[in-house]
């Protein structure tokens, strides 16, 4: 058994504590929280184990239809080429202005941003409401 305080400050109301550096071997049904000093205080609603880690697979999934710039190989050199993600299975297939073509030779791929829900590393989150703003051991 593991047991773990930690000083953690509450805003009044809703909010949603991160907690990152959790074994990705965790047993969620094992975990409980609470406030040590006012154990009314705050209430848990939702616990969630995030163990969407970010990779490339992942990251190429959320821009299907998308707009992205791939690299492509081109002898020493590479090209820069923008367009939509069709798909990327056996080749990288991208809907440029001027068609839709295929590119197996991919120097680096670039996008405009990470899409939402990805982890670093696995992260345990409890949404919780607060009935005051205060800082705690929990």
């Amino acid at each position: 058994m593991v047991k773990d305080v930690r000083q953690i400050a509450f805003d009044k109301g809703e909010s949603t504590l991160y907690f990152t550096d959790v074994s990705s071997n965790i047993q969620t049904n094992t975990v409980t929280f609470k406030a040590v000093k006012d154990p009314g205080a705050v209430r848990v609603y939702e616990q969630n184990f995030e163990r969407n880690l970010i990779s490339t697979e992942g990251i190429l999934k959320k821009y299907i239809e998308k707009d992205i710039d791939v690299y492509v190989e081109l002898a020493s050199t590479s090209r820069r080429v923008s367009g939509k993600l069709l798909g990327y299975n056996s080749g990288y297939i991208i809907q440029t202005k001027t068609g839709i073509q295929i590119f197996n030779k991919i120097a680096g791929v670039e996008f405009p941003t990470l899409p939402e829900g990805f982890f670093t590393t696995p992260t345990l989150n409890w949404k919780v409401f607060s009935e005051k703003a205060f800082t705690t051991p929990c």
